[in-house]
């Protein structure tokens, strides 16, 4: 696979086209294996997913790219740079809080043995 087509896989309009043609020709999603969160832990991980497609909108806006592109006046390629920055901040915050908040719920949570991770050395 080569480098655009990596970059291309990130882009939240490509994800959501390829969930669309998912849906339409009636896939399931791969099982994954790992051991089942409880619903705190899948309330954060899925903050997490919203904060990083809203800092991947913000990279690949397209308003931002064809000012860019089309070479528009400085004053529109600002404005348009600045909103874009604006999405690509709030989705890293909010990605990053929502991460940090797991990792603290992660270990308070106690494991087989019944105790918690901040315990354990």
């Amino acid at each position: 696979m080569n480098i655009l087509t990596r970059i291309a896989s990130y882009c939240p309009y490509t994800i959501a086209g390829r969930k669309v043609l998912r849906k339409a020709k009636g896939d399931q999603p791969a099982e994954k294996k790992s051991k089942p969160a409880d619903d705190d832990e899948k309330r954060l991980i899925q903050r997490i997913k919203t904060g990083r497609n809203i800092s991947l909108i913000g990279i690949f806006c397209p308003l931002f790219w064809s000012a860019l592109i089309m070479g528009s006046s400085d004053s529109v390629l600002l404005f348009n740079a600045v909103h874009s920055g604006l999405f690509i901040v709030f989705g890293a915050i909010y990605a990053l809080s929502s991460s940090q908040a797991l990792r603290k719920h992660r270990l308070k949570k106690p494991n087989e043995k019944g105790y918690t991770m901040e315990y354990q050395k």
